[in-house]
């Protein structure tokens, strides 16, 4: 579960060009607009970044003119740009935690997305749910923000199989320090699409659909199942498991499913599209190296991502994350005035090395000018 609210030191301020009331504050290695002279650096804070709905509460009042959606009935925080500064989350001091707790906390990286009744803007997850149980009635209770409390974190644990790894990679901005830890390790670069996460796999001898969250476990009309029936993602596989005699049992592929219906169908296809970017080898509960997933996917009659960089040290992308994103930008703002949502970044060789990560090393650097464009991205 991703911790969208934390306590956190803030560890640089910078003035912002023609604005003589804000300043930027620096925290992790999100940037955010504050009220100039209300923090200084060293202040312990709440931080809440992006893509956080804080709930209707007085303490949130303030944000009712800029944040407030109707349709998740809370205050969302976006990224926002003001002159050439860009704003990702927002900063509380830590007595707002008076109003949702007795307890006192001051450790830093405690998350407190619970205790401040913080959801995550997940529009994904959201449709998912309710268009599995079409119904009416479901999609006017999702409405309420308690029934989305009560419902959803109990279907994502109950529908997903414990033994995938989800698909959401972590952003540069939660873990800046690897930059220089890890600047010599080996990685590739992959352009990220902005569609929908899909999962196919083959344990067991059974095969498995998964969207992001849910496994969908018969077969319905969805984009899932459409990709699935489309590419015979299932005899390929079975194939696939076939030919690689006793290196691979068990296997599962992912990739971003694109096109009509799906995120505005930013890149105009004109039927969904499916695009491989990693595959797990369930057996051994890793990730196989970009060599390995070439040779794989060889015998596959699918899309993967576009790879931009191959085999370059971390370095070359950026040492801190105003490189990063520097790095994005060049390489994600077309000259035709298309902008793509940002860049993942992968180890050579498939390895997780830090737990922070997950199974494999790999971050993400989404573009700002993608998320100013698309408010809904």
């Amino acid at each position: 579960m991703r911790n969208l609210a934390t306590i956190q030191t803030i560890i640089a301020l910078e003035p912002i060009q023609n604005r003589d009331r804000i300043e930027l504050a620096t925290i992790l290695g999100w940037k955010t607009i504050v009220e100039k002279g209300k923090f200084k650096v060293g202040d312990t804070v709440i931080y809440c970044e992006i893509d956080s709905i804080l709930p209707i509460h007085p303490a949130f009042e303030f944000l009712r003119q800029q944040c407030y959606s109707p349709k998740y009935n809370g205050f969302r925080i976006r990224t926002m740009k003001m002159g050439n500064a860009y704003s990702q989350g927002i900063v509380f001091s830590l007595d707002v935690l008076n109003h949702f707790s007795k307890k006192t906390f001051t450790k830093i990286g405690t998350d407190v997305t619970d205790i401040l009744q913080i959801r995550k803007y997940d529009p994904e997850f959201t449709i998912e749910v309710v268009k599995q149980k079409r119904n009416r009635f479901l999609q006017f209770l999702f409405k309420f923000s308690i029934i989305r409390k009560l419902f959803l974190p109990k279907k994502e644990s109950k529908g997903w199989p414990i033994w995938l790894p989800k698909t959401d990679e972590i952003r540069i901005q939660n873990v800046p320090n690897i930059l220089n830890e890890f600047k010599d390790l080996k990685v590739f670069v992959t352009m990220k699409m902005d569609g929908q996460s899909a999962t196919y796999a083959i344990k067991d001898d059974k095969f498995y659909v998964c969207s992001r969250n849910i496994h969908h476990k018969t077969q319905h009309p969805c984009s899932y199942w459409n990709i699935a029936i489309r590419y015979n993602i299932e005899k390929q596989l079975r194939l696939l498991l076939t030919r690689s005699g006793i290196m691979y049992k068990n296997l599962a592929i992912q990739g971003e499913i694109c096109g009509p219906g799906i995120q505005g169908n930013k890149y105009g296809f004109p039927e969904l599209k499916f695009f491989v970017f990693s595959i797990y080898d369930i057996d051994k509960h890793e990730y196989v190296g970009k060599e390995e997933f070439d040779r794989l996917m060889s015998h596959l009659t699918l899309d993967t991502v576009q790879t931009l960089e191959y085999n370059i040290p971390i370095s070359v992308i950026g040492t801190t994350v105003d490189e990063c994103i520097n790095t994005v930008k060049k390489l994600c703002n077309t000259s035709n005035g298309f902008t793509n949502e940002g860049l993942v970044i992968r180890s050579m060789d498939g390895k997780p090395y830090i737990d922070e990560l997950g199974k494999q090393f790999s971050f993400k650097i989404i573009n700002p000018d993608f998320l100013v464009k698309h408010y809904d991205a």
